[in-house]
């Protein structure tokens, strides 16, 4: 059978082709098995050489490379702890400065001098309940100024606290009588009418060593 020159050139080429890639593939089997028998028998040093290795075909290499990746990662990963931390601790700051900015408007009328050797004038009971009103606080804003006022006594000295304690005392007062205000008289709309005796009760719980918390999730319930 005569071929045609072109069928000819075309299975030529395969022919090539054919042996190109065993030619290929054998050298990297032969490469691949010295590599192996090297890196089993080692030179007389017991050391290997892999320069001539890719990442991923040298072990020294990719654990090296693992392990920078890894402490980057660590690394970012305590910057972000690190700022998560600060940004919490300036949120709580920011809440303990609103907090006494509204106990102070609300129980001091004046203060003299600074730091610990200052002296307060108190309001009364009445300007207090009056600011309550007038100002609309909240009993969430009221219960947030009674655990400021709070916070630190002994719990031995719990019955005693609206005796030694003045602010905490006007503060339970003063809610009474906007308490005993009648709901139409009174202007602020969020007051629940309950106030004294929810902070009475609270200082109940804590004399006895009652989280004040759990008697108001035992309430809800």
């Amino acid at each position: 059978m005569v071929l045609s020159p072109r069928v000819y050139l075309v299975l030529l080429t395969l022919f090539m082709s054919c042996r190109g890639f065993r030619s290929s593939f054998g050298h990297r089997q032969r490469t691949r098995r010295h590599v192996l028998l090297y890196r089993a028998e080692g030179d007389r040093s017991g050391a290997v050489d892999c320069r001539n290795l890719t990442v991923a075909e040298n072990p020294v290499t990719a654990i090296e490379t693992y392990s920078v990746q890894a402490q980057k990662l660590r690394d970012e990963i305590k910057a972000m702890e690190v700022a998560l931390e600060r940004s919490k601790q300036q949120k709580l700051q920011r809440e303990q400065s609103k907090v006494e900015q509204w106990s102070e408007r609300l129980l001091v009328n004046q203060t003299f001098g600074e730091g610990e050797g200052s002296t307060q004038i108190l309001n009364s009971v009445e300007q207090v309940a009056q600011i309550l009103k007038d100002k609309r606080y909240s009993p969430e804003q009221v219960d947030r100024i009674f655990r400021k006022l709070t916070r630190g006594i002994p719990r031995e000295r719990i019955e005693q606290s609206l005796v030694n304690t003045p602010l905490l005392a006007l503060l339970v007062e003063a809610c009474g009588e906007l308490d005993m205000l009648e709901k139409e008289d009174n202007t602020n709309r969020r007051w629940n009418g309950r106030m004294e005796r929810d902070l009475r009760r609270r200082l109940f719980a804590m004399e006895w060593g009652i989280n004040p918390d759990d008697l108001e999730k035992d309430g809800e319930d």
